[in-house]
């Protein structure tokens, strides 16, 4: 059995300037909610509201070595609003309909050049000039959701 060890030189990382920024910045520093939740005979409803604070990151299409070669992805503060109503049927049986997210907000979307992964490389997969997906996102990238629930208590 043989043990190969590997020193790294002093000074050197494993991780980019990129990762390491994004690693500490791209989670907000705060997240805020709030809930209001009212009731009367057989109705309900919910009121949420959640502020996610600003993410900051750091980005490219191939990668990038130093943060000045990169591209800045500043996510602003958001505030994201759940509603749902509620109506008892009976005392086991209710019915809901809700929306999480109901003003369909999204993270910020990172652009680039045509060429940003190099002279005759391909576009992103989505066909245009975007990368597709947000590098992190503390809520949902895919925007807001609408439900009905039945729910029956036994």
């Amino acid at each position: 059995i043989a043990a190969v060890i590997v020193a790294a030189a002093p000074g050197t990382s494993f991780f980019t300037d990129e990762t390491n920024y994004n690693f500490v910045h791209s989670a907000p520093q705060e997240k805020i909610g709030l809930t209001a939740n009212w009731t009367l005979d057989q109705f309900g409803f919910t009121l949420r509201e959640t502020y996610y604070g600003p993410q900051h990151q750091y980005t490219s299409p191939n990668g990038c070595g130093t943060l000045d070669t990169c591209v800045a992805d500043f996510q602003a503060g958001v505030g994201l609003t759940d509603l749902e109503a509620r109506y008892n049927i009976t005392e086991a049986l209710q019915f809901s309909l809700g929306a999480n997210n109901v003003f369909n907000i999204r993270p910020n979307r990172v652009g680039f050049s045509p060429n940003a992964y190099g002279p005759g490389e391909a576009a992103p997969s989505d066909g245009g000039n975007v990368i597709g997906d947000p590098v992190s996102a503390a809520f949902d990238p895919n925007g807001g959701y609408y439900y009905g629930r039945i729910s029956y208590n036994f």
